[in-house]
């Protein structure tokens, strides 16, 4: 065995059995007794290397007599120290004790010590007496252990740094979310944050190598660099993994805390992820070719065990990113989601086996936390569906009342509506939104997330209808009831939970679903094949999760939205109705600052947009500055020509950046804050926010930007 491969397995025996970094003061002993590694002393052959260490005569006085000469006094305490704790520990042996051999150590006994200097003794050659380290050869092991201390230094300090970079992003996020300070960005969701992220990512993984020609691991520059790159590249992607699940579970606290959606964490944890993939792909690759200079025999190397271990763990990481990418992802979502869940578990479990030769585990230390906040989000998730659906109470007709589901498709609009009676109270706000389970079909373990387009009071036993059309044919009685409602009728407040004397023990929800394929397609079906296209599935809810936007804070607010995006503004538009309503109470002391809503709502199908404002809109007629423009994208659709006073119907596609050209306007002149509020397709999205880019640009400074996103 060549002499850097007998350092090394003693540095890193010494390093498994005591501490994972030694300190400065104890590196020079620690050189000192890894550099007598490489020579044989008699009775060496036949034993223990800590033995041959601690308990070997010969081998023993040499130590001691080379850290008198190159050793400080406070590094022969350190390091002896902590010589005697490495021996116990690996061993259970006692270190002989300085005063056995004192006799030997004297200035005069050390004199006479042959100087050894690097590889000038053959590792065959049998070594009976003490010897001494020369210069040269203590030099070169000191330098060689204190940069492979500095580089597993460089590489945790790398591995941890991106916690740093990104408490410091939100922290950020929550000081502007507490503070109430708000700007804009065409930051779109996050893309300066996760850019730095890549960036700081490129720059630690070339950074920090000390590379000289006197290594006695490694005496090449490129071994040095192949070696230190692979561990740096490992190490990042392992201190990756906590970050993965932060970012990407449900019960994310940094939300409330930022303010900001769970699509943007959902982002984050997609660009978490392909660095720490890439990170994994590059410490696997880098090995394998340090297999095939080491040996040549590259397939005997990568079936050890601890090697195919971290190849498999690569290979999950990487099949689980490439199945995630977004066209894959909307082809086969619920493949993507099955691969997901069980390739990132046996992720997981490949890297528990590829690191647990190292006694100190120290890399599990990226690993338990991420295990543990993956099961801690899963607990809370079953917590919440059982909280959310099951609701025990003794009576007449049993103990248990349990989630009742309506469901109907409508083929003119293409719309499955799902109306929920959830068996408690529940204090609902816009932006909320649900995952739906149906966990008695064959893929019961799917769940897909939809945002919660109206709320209110449940009732038994369960109908049909909307909230909105009772509440519509009251207000319609009378058309002059301005945008203040001063007298509200004490039925209508019960339906719209405005009335706190009425408590209803149930809640009602409803939402609407796009068909598309997979499950949503298969909703669809399941309507179809019932009478009148009304189907009463068993489907579990699990949330709320969300968080509401502050629309209520401006003076005005425009509305943009896409297709079922509309059903992301309606509760708005319903909060702002309550506000108004308990504004006007006798009992109110709450302030309503907005003052005019603006609706602007581009969709395909003319049907489902009359059908919407039929039930939905027409309660919000009655307002004096709320007024809406609809467009029909499809010309083949007949478009209703009933004009509702407020709603304008139109067909083609309006230019949102005209609008919101248009709009930044008013205040500019009026001095009035003005929200702009915006779902739908990313094409929508993207131009929208450029447009009220450009009017903060021309000076419209009064302008806040806010983005509600079709999908997680």
């Amino acid at each position: 065995m060549r002499l850097q491969d007998l350092a090394l397995l003693g540095f890193c025996a010494q390093r498994c059995c005591g501490r994972v970094f030694g300190t400065k003061d104890e590196l020079c002993v620690i050189a000192i007794y890894s550099a007598l590694d490489s020579i044989t002393f008699s009775g060496d052959q036949n034993r223990d290397l800590w033995e041959n260490r601690c308990r070997r005569w010969p081998r023993v006085i040499s130590t001691y007599a080379s850290t008198e000469l190159y050793c400080s006094e406070a590094e022969r305490e350190a390091g002896i120290s902590h010589l005697k704790e490495a021996c116990f520990l690996a061993a259970e042996l006692e270190l002989i004790p300085r005063n056995s051999v004192a006799a030997n150590l004297t200035e005069a006994a050390i004199h006479t010590y042959k100087t050894v200097d690097y590889l000038e003794l053959r590792q065959d050659e049998i070594v009976t007496l003490p010897v001494l380290l020369s210069r040269h050869h203590f030099d070169r092991v000191f330098a060689t252990l204190d940069t492979w201390e500095y580089e597993n230094w460089f590489h945790h300090f790398a591995g941890c740094f991106g916690y740093v970079y990104w408490l410091i992003i939100l922290a950020m996020g929550t000081l502007y979310n507490v503070s109430g300070l708000r700007h804009f960005s065409d930051d779109r969701q996050g893309g300066r944050s996760f850019a730095g992220f890549w960036m700081m990512s490129l720059f630690l993984t070339v950074v920090g190598y000390r590379l000289f020609s006197e290594n006695i691991f490694w005496p090449d520059i490129t071994s040095q660099i192949l070696r230190y790159s692979a561990d740096r590249a490992g190490i990042m992607s392992f201190g990756n993994m906590p970050l993965l699940l932060v970012f990407g579970v449900r019960n994310n606290i940094l939300t409330s805390a930022t303010g900001w959606s769970l699509s943007k964490f959902n982002l984050f944890h997609r660009h978490v992820a392909r660095i720490a993939t890439l990170q994994a792909v590059m410490h696997s690759a880098l090995y394998l070719v340090i297999c095939i200079r080491a040996s040549g025999d590259l397939l005997s190397d990568v079936l050890e065990n601890f090697v195919l271990w971290g190849v498999l763990a690569t290979t999950a990481m990487a099949v689980v990113l490439i199945t995630s990418l977004d066209r894959i992802r909307a082809m086969a979502y619920e493949f993507f989601v099955a691969a997901h869940v069980l390739l990132s578990i046996a992720m997981l479990i490949n890297c528990f086996y590829h690191t647990i030769l190292l006694k100190t585990h120290v890399y599990w230390l990226y690993l338990w936390p991420t295990v543990a906040i993956w099961g801690l989000d899963r607990i809370l998730r079953l917590t919440r569906t059982l909280y959310l659906n099951i609701r025990l109470q003794f009576c007449d007709h049993g103990f248990l009342k349990l989630i009742a589901c309506s469901m109907t498709y409508d083929a003119e609009a293409d719309v499955v509506k799902l109306n929920f009676e959830v068996p408690r109270a529940l204090e609902t706000k816009p932006g909320d939104y649900y995952f739906l389970h149906q966990p008695l079909r064959a893929k019961g373990w799917e769940n897909h997330p939809f945002t919660v387009c109206s709320w209110g009071a449940g009732s038994t036993p369960y109908e049909e209808e909307s909230l909105t059309p009772s509440l519509s044919q009251r207000v319609r009685r009378d058309s002059r009831l301005p945008l203040l409602i001063t007298n509200l009728p004490q039925n209508l407040g019960r339906e719209w939970g405005l009335d706190n004397r009425h408590i209803s023990e149930t809640t009602r929800l409803t939402f609407w679903i796009r068909p598309y394929d997979g499950w949503t397609r298969q909703l669809r079906r399941q309507c179809l094949h019932d009478q009148n296209s009304t189907s009463t599935p068993f489907i579990l809810l699990e949330g709320p999760y969300g968080h509401s936007l502050p629309l209520w804070d401006y003076d005005s607010v425009l509305m943009v939205v896409g297709g079922t995006g509309i059903a992301a503004a309606l509760p708005y538009l319903q909060d702002h109705l309550r506000r108004s309503l308990n504004h006007r109470s006798a009992d109110s002391k709450q302030k309503l600052r907005t003052k005019s809503v603006e609706l602007i709502w581009v969709a395909k199908q003319a049907t489902f947009q009359q059908d919407v404002v039929n039930r939905d809109l027409q309660p919000f007629l009655c307002w004096d500055d709320f007024r809406a423009s609809l467009y029909c994208t499809d010309s083949d659709h007949r478009v209703f020509t009933e004009n509702q006073n407020r709603i304008t119907m139109s067909v083609g596609r309006p230019s949102i950046s005209s609008v919101i050209s248009d709009r930044a306007t008013v205040p500019s002149i009026t001095g009035l804050k003005i929200a702009i509020f915006v779902c739908g397709s990313v094409q929508m999205c993207d131009e929208a926010r450029m447009a009220t880019r450009a009017a903060i640009e021309h000076g419209h400074k009064d302008l806040q930007y806010f983005e509600d996103s079709f999908t997680l």
